[in-house]
């Protein structure tokens, strides 16, 4: 199985009113200070995100080099589901614009960032971690279950960094009151920990 190779990407430059280069991504943690107020659901530049797309739309062709699988386009979002039934769907949402946004499994939110001024992610830690997650779902280390708690109902994931271990990261996203009944019947059919992709014959 071939690797993916990153493509290459343009970093742009982006400047404020004065002309000064904005240091997007280094704008407040090395003084340990938050954003602005004013800058919440603010993105100044949304087309600095850009290169995720380029990625994005790159690791969606080798997918499917590689893996068994099925591609449904709508709209903008690209579903690949393996073969494998026990295998994690994936979603590409938004590819063909700016910001892109993965899930997979049933309700699974990977690679997730914010892209407003206030929460000034780094572009290249996102593209790090679309990648590194992408990569750890279609190797079968995705981890995803439903919760009960007092608070309702969670869908939780974790990923496995080793067979005996979690990585450091995973979230849990609330089911709407709504959808509780409808998702318990889902998870019921759900692997607690999601199969490898399957390869194509000729990868």
């Amino acid at each position: 199985m071939k690797p993916f190779v990153r493509p290459t990407i343009d970093i742009a430059v982006f400047r404020d009113a004065d002309g000064d280069v904005i240091d997007y991504g280094r704008r407040w943690w090395p003084t340990g200070d938050e954003g602005p107020d004013d800058t919440y659901s603010v993105t100044l530049h949304p087309e600095r995100f850009a290169p995720l797309r380029v990625v994005a739309e790159a690791l969606v062709e080798h997918l499917e080099r590689t893996y068994d699988l099925t591609r449904s386009t709508f709209g903008d979002d690209i579903h690949l589901v393996p073969a494998h039934e026990e295998a994690a769907p994936l979603v590409f949402r938004s590819v063909s614009s700016s910001p892109v946004t993965c899930t997979a499994g049933i309700a699974t939110d990977i690679a997730w960032f914010c892209p407003c001024d206030h929460c000034d992610e780094d572009l290249m830690v996102a593209i790090d971690r679309l990648e590194r997650e992408v990569a750890m779902v279609a190797g079968g280390r995705l981890r995803e279950w439903l919760e009960e708690t007092d608070d309702g109902w969670w869908v939780r994931h974790r990923f496995v960094t080793t067979d005996d271990d979690d990585d450091s990261h995973g979230s849990s996203t609330r089911v709407a009151r709504d959808q509780e009944a409808h998702q318990q019947e889902v998870f019921r059919t759900v692997p607690f920990r999601w199969a490898p992709w399957p390869l194509r014959a000729d990868s």
